[in-house]
């Protein structure tokens, strides 16, 4: 996964960017190309809070958080429900079977003007950097559990698909799920030694009422980069 230079014009040549989301780290995008059989998520690593992790470590830090996902991914395939988490739906129970997406199978660069300020957010400055990209996630369509919390407008719920519907105008559900989702990171935490933040907008149910279960996907492990670098002891050895 090594970074290549200024690869943006080779992103823009795969198909249609649809930007889908701003995170505290990056903007995220949807590149969608039919005739290619390309159906990805690219992140820019250009936003505040990444921009204010020092250039010479953002490197480290996302290659890192790559390989922490892989092990958090490795360890649910083995067991996709380690705390026997369960929520009951109309007098069924339903066991929660988690899944981890891989960050992406490539790491690229491009040049951008972005916003960068001190540890505080103070003094922000624009600045041109050349920024990190991830490329491949795979893209899952439906709501995120944030939105599914917050009840959005009408055209948000139309974004759920079939087997969300149980999750929209159902905020006890919604809420419950919220908690257990927020106690297995705490468990991926300290299974690795490292810090793993629970954020909804990184988390898609889904109903499996045949299997029994609600798989619950989860696209980031981290809720943002910043606190799980600053939070884990790998860094700091490595910043002596």
């Amino acid at each position: 996964m090594e970074p290549k230079p200024n690869d943006w014009p080779s992103i823009l040549s795969l198909g249609k960017i649809n930007k889908i989301a701003v995170g505290a780290d990056s903007h995220v995008s949807h590149i969608v190309n039919p005739k290619k059989d390309i159906d990805v998520v690219v992140k820019e690593y250009d936003r505040i809070e990444f921009n204010s992790i020092d250039p010479k470590y953002a490197e480290e830090v996302l290659k890192q958080y790559y390989a922490d996902t892989q092990k958090v991914k490795e360890m649910i395939e083995k067991n996709p429900n380690p705390l026997n988490q369960k929520i009951v739906i109309a007098n069924e129970n339903f066991s929660l079977d988690y899944r981890i997406v891989p960050q992406g199978s490539l790491l690229l660069e491009r040049t951008k003007i972005v916003d960068v300020g001190d540890e505080n957010y103070a003094n922000i400055k624009r600045r041109q950097r050349k920024i990190k990209m991830s490329l491949g996630q795979k893209f899952f369509k439906g709501l995120d559990l944030q939105s599914l919390i917050e009840n959005g407008n009408i055209r948000e719920k139309r974004r759920a698909i079939d087997t969300q519907q149980i999750f929209l105008d159902n905020p006890k559900i919604c809420i419950k799920l919220q908690k257990m989702v927020n106690m297995i990171f705490h468990y991926f935490s300290k299974k690795l030694n490292v810090y793993l933040a629970f954020d909804p907008v990184n988390v898609k149910p889904f109903l499996d009422k045949e299997g029994g279960k609600i798989t619950v996907i989860i696209t980031d492990l981290a809720s943002n980069l910043k606190s799980y670098y600053e939070s884990s002891p790998k860094f700091k050895k490595s910043e002596k």
